[in-house]
């Protein structure tokens, strides 16, 4: 998006959350999204290995793929990626196979003299057509834990203090384990959602939402525990008052793929898959990304036919999607949910300059976080066109530290979907709208947590629900441009921000 003269300087990027006197919230550190935590630019300069031919007609390629990409997977000991790449012409995937794509492996197609993409046509039964991971990786291991101590950790915190700082190390592995309480639910409102006279239920009592971290540094021990300092800061708050409160445990990771990409392609799917509608049966997916996967890149895809594009699941993380166009070629059919472009389990993910392009009617989610997503995320210069209702927007159970930065879509929804779905209540919170564009905004703030839109050109406030989120400067565009940029550079310098973002 283009800056305007009627642009309004903030100073600061940090606000204190209006909820409460006592309790000091910031706007999340969103720097940490995508590949390599955001310090390092995607890698370019790749060794290629491997060449594949276009065959010129329509037998299948996909075991000649997998067969070149497990080549030098195998090829021992790899410290960093190497490419197979696939030669400018069409390749025809009909099977039922997905094709895995290991550690250290880039799947790259090469562009034409004139900038056009490899094609792979997509055919056969519905199937994830490329996946990050397996999903039989096992669990992670728990090597001790410890409770949190602090009767408020806020949103921006990195410093915890726990009973007992000896299962902790420098750049140990730890998940932030946060308690669902009875207490917080009726605190959230979330405890009285009746549809056709059945309870819903929007978060079970006693579930547990994580946020995986890394130790900086063990800050001090005595005979009553210590503090442990973070590597991200948090994206929602731990509260003893209302029961949600934690536990800080150090883990061991099971072994997943990563330092892996997908780049150059279009992925058509022939027939396409647009108008199927989502009625449980087997579906298509362009590419799914496993569990514990970390440190991988899609970047300069073209993806047209699906009616689901991109999973990235629980625990994965540190990923960049760049440059990734989804057409919809068809209109949606939304009778029993909507399809999505993205749909976003995963954390420290970076969506940059990506699009939707609907060619026909459609409405569907350009990108859905789901049930407990524990940021941050980061969505920087989406674009939205064509006909339909295309969204960018949590959609259910608690998602946090979202930010929709420069954006443009037909609608923005950060609020409470209430007895919607089988409860999905309150989506989000200490997630940012900023800098950006869509038809209708609505931001609701939760009782708890606090939403914001800052800068934002809206064509209307969404009707029929309050937007009691924190809303400022509505209708101009406010400095810095762009809150991810700010944050970038005020991390790791403007010159080495620079580098990273000019991908």
């Amino acid at each position: 998006m283009t800056e305007h003269a009627n642009e309004r300087r903030y100073g600061s990027t940090t606000y204190q959350s209006s909820q409460s006197q006592r309790n000091i919230d910031k706007i999340p550190d969103f720097s940490f999204c995508g590949y390599a935590a955001s310090e390092r630019p995607l890698p370019d300069q790749l060794d290629v290995v491997t060449l594949l031919q276009p065959s010129g007609d329509s037998r299948d390629r996909t075991t000649d793929i997998q067969r070149a990409l497990d080549a030098v997977h195998n090829v021992q000991p790899r410290t960093t990626p190497a490419v197979v790449l696939l030669r400018h012409g069409e390749y025809v995937l009909d099977s039922s196979a997905s094709i895995l794509i290991h550690s250290n492996v880039v799947l790259r197609g090469e562009a034409s003299s004139t900038g056009q993409l490899t094609k792979m046509i997509i055919r056969g039964p519905p199937r994830e057509v490329f996946v990050f991971g397996r999903s039989d990786i096992g669990r992670q291991r728990n090597l001790g834990k410890a409770r949190i101590l602090d009767n408020y950790v806020p949103v921006g915190s990195r410093i915890v203090r726990v009973d007992d700082v000896a299962p902790f190390a420098t750049d140990g592995e730890v998940v932030v384990e946060r308690n669902v309480s009875r207490e917080w639910i009726a605190a959230m409102d979330m405890d009285k959602l009746v549809r056709d006279g059945k309870q819903q239920t929007w978060l079970q009592e006693g579930t547990k939402i994580y946020h995986r971290r890394k130790v900086s540094r063990v800050v001090s021990k005595d005979s009553s525990g210590g503090l442990v300092e973070l590597d991200i800061p948090l994206v929602d708050s731990l509260d003893t008052a209302y029961r949600a409160d934690g536990q800080l445990i150090a883990v061991v990771p099971p072994e997943q793929t990563q330092q892996a990409g997908l780049e150059g392609f279009a992925l058509v799917l022939s027939p396409s898959w647009a108008s199927v509608p989502l009625d449980g049966t087997p579906n298509f997916l362009a590419v799914s990304v496993k569990a514990y996967v970390q440190d991988i890149w899609l970047r300069d895809l073209l993806i047209i036919g699906f009616r689901d594009g991109i999973v990235l699941e629980n625990n994965a993380r540190r990923i960049t999607l760049l440059r990734c166009r989804f057409i919809k070629d068809a209109p949606s059919n939304a009778a029993r949910g909507l399809p999505s472009e993205i749909s976003l389990r995963a954390t420290q993910v970076l969506i940059k300059d990506c699009s939707t392009d609907a060619v026909h009617r459609s409405d569907s989610y350009s990108v859905v976080t789901q049930a407990k997503v524990t940021g941050p995320n980061a969505i920087l210069n989406w674009s939205s066109t064509g006909q339909g209702k295309l969204m960018l927007s949590p959609h259910q159970r608690w998602a946090t530290g979202l930010l929709v930065d420069n954006c443009q879509a037909t609608k923005i929804e950060f609020g409470n979907r209430g007895i919607m779905g089988s409860g999905h209540g309150w989506t989000c919170g200490a997630s940012v709208v900023w800098n950006s564009r869509s038809d209708i905004l609505q931001i609701q703030r939760p009782p708890l947590s606090q939403n914001y839109a800052i800068g934002c050109t809206v064509g209307q406030l969404a009707g029929g629900k309050t937007n009691d989120g924190l809303i400022e400067s509505l209708g101009h565009r406010v400095l810095p441009a762009s809150l991810y940029t700010a944050q970038l550079e005020a991390r790791i310098g403007v010159d080495r921000a620079h580098v990273v973002l000019s991908q």
